[in-house]
């Protein structure tokens, strides 16, 4: 799965005068800012057309797409795009072409603001002028130094600040700078027991091991990121949506692809039903567009959402799904969730990677995570083949104190000539965060189902099982008490014993 989501973010009223115009030197350089906002997959398609005309269509249907008030001819998102382009040619600026922007506008043309920051100026010190940001939503902290002439640049670690003595020297004065900043990331705490001499000789490799952890954790967050976080001006509050999937092989050679959203009930108001307690109404429109942002389908739905009691309304978080079988390819996607009652909007919109699964291959299908999964369900919506039921679970942050579900399909496997398959099943959760190696069975226990067959508790970190046919539905249920918090990755391999072909998926989670 990968599944991109672009953050829109409700703010107050502001007005805005700036002159795209006026703002950019040159085609080259609007070209060069547009392509900051854009993930690494779309940035290639845009590299990849030459034809002026095109290039210009393809930018303009881009900020349509994200137009929050389509209806207005004013485009809140590309004129926020100008007004953080204009500040940071102000307040950022360097030498180099076309942009002219040094690191620290980069960041702030994609994200705004940071939530934080803290700025270390280097006159009469053994360092050069250096800030380090911090966008909390994102797990995200960044350290520019000041190249001088050429503006500041990002660096790994606040170690490239400094400019003067031996090596254990430098690791201290870069450890005392990362202490002046302990209010942003509770990591930065560490660095004291190098400050104070707590550390004693073994500072040098403590400084390392810490930044070392924190590059893993900056990498982790700039892949979860949205490629560009936008703020936008609207009449409504906005109501705290989520949105995952989840894609799947699916009929005449399209892929199955499952959307999974939510949000808190006691955002809505409710109203006292004929026949219920309390019910409440969300306006729900999925558009789904191609690479080149044409309308692939537009679904209107308006959902009605029941409780049986204000305790139910206080507590519940809303889940649904919404199922699409498409070609595999690029996709960006448009949920818009509105409760005109409540007056609520929220605006999702992700980019999606839709795998091919038509080909006869072994393959295995997206993991899905789920808190629930029951068999033989019938006159349900959304139901996995075989009337399975998956709840679905939205995100990918898992409290450790609760057993999740994992769920996964596994596709053409050999069959014997009695028609029967075999295949080993092999899982291995890796700590990034902490660089630790795979959990062993002694710290995750887990029970394996395939469907139709009887639970069967596992001990090890792989197991063999058969079938009756090259489509095997999977799901495990696995206790992570035991493991760590910290950011994770769960990986599933499939080996086809009849044929000894393997095949694996993989999954980022963080256990809390």
């Amino acid at each position: 799965m990968n599944l991109k989501v672009f953050t829109l973010v409700v703010i107050l009223f502001t007005s805005f005068k700036a002159n795209a115009q006026d703002i950019f030197k040159n085609k080259e350089q609007h070209q060069a800012a547009f392509q900051l906002l854009l993930s690494n997959e779309l940035r290639e398609i845009y590299d990849n057309i030459f034809n002026p005309s095109e290039k210009e269509n393809w930018e303009q249907k881009y900020w349509k797409v994200f137009d929050p008030t389509p209806s207005t001819e004013k485009n809140e998102i590309y004129q926020q795009f100008i007004e953080r382009f204009s500040f940071a040619k102000k307040h950022y600026p360097n030498i180099i072409a076309p942009l002219y922007l040094d690191d620290r506008g980069r960041y702030y043309v994609k994200y705004g603001e940071p939530d934080d920051k803290v700025i270390s100026a280097g006159v009469g010190k053994p360092y050069q002028d250096n800030e380090t940001w911090a966008y909390y939503k994102y797990n995200l902290f960044i350290d520019f130094v000041d190249q001088i002439g050429f503006g500041y640049r990002e660096v790994p670690n606040l170690l490239d600040a400094i400019t003067t003595g031996p090596s254990n020297i430098k690791t201290q004065i870069a450890a005392d700078l990362y202490v002046e900043r302990e209010t942003l990331h509770q990591k930065y705490l560490s660095f004291r027991d190098i400050v104070d001499g707590s550390a004693g000789i073994r500072s040098d490799a403590l400084f390392y091991q810490i930044t070392r952890d924190l590059t893993t954790e900056k990498k982790l967050a700039l892949e979860s990121a949205s490629p560009a976080e936008y703020d936008y001006q609207y009449n409504k509050e906005q109501l705290d949506a989520h949105i995952s999937s989840a894609v799947f092989r699916g009929n005449n050679e399209l892929s199955r692809v499952e959307f999974y959203y939510s949000f808190p009930l006691n955002q809505l108001n409710f109203q006292e039903g004929d026949q219920i307690p309390f019910e409440s109404y969300i306006e729900k429109q999925m558009t789904i567009f191609d690479q080149n942002f044409n309308i692939v389908t537009q679904k209107n739905e308006k959902l009605k959402l029941v409780a049986r009691n204000e305790t139910e309304i206080e507590k519940r978080i809303y889940i649904n799904q919404h199922t699409e079988e498409l070609p595999p390819g690029l996709y960006n996607i448009t949920l818009q969730l509105d409760s005109p009652e409540s007056k609520r909007l929220a605006i999702l919109r992700a980019q999606l990677n839709v795998k091919d699964f038509s080909d006869d291959s072994l393959m295995i299908s997206d993991i899905q995570f789920s808190p629930q999964i029951r068999e033989g369900i019938s006159n349900q919506r959304n139901l996995k083949p075989n009337n399975l039921m998956i709840v679905p679970y939205v995100g990918n942050t898992i409290r450790r104190i609760n057993p999740i579900y994992i769920y996964f399909e596994i596709y053409n496997l050999t069959l014997s000539q009695q028609g029967k398959c075999r295949f080993r099943i092999a899982y291995e959760v890796r700590s990034i965060s902490n660089d630790n190696t795979s959990a062993l069975a002694s710290t995750i226990q887990f029970i394996s189902h395939l469907i139709g067959n009887k639970p069967e508790e596992k001990i090890g970190t792989s197991f063999e099982s058969e079938g009756q046919a090259e489509f095997q539905q999977i799901y495990l249920m696995i206790d992570f008490s035991k493991f760590p918090s910290g950011s994770c990755s769960l990986t599933i391999s499939i080996t086809d014993l009849q044929s000894g072909v393997r095949v694996s998926g993989q999954k980022r989670l963080v256990l809390k």
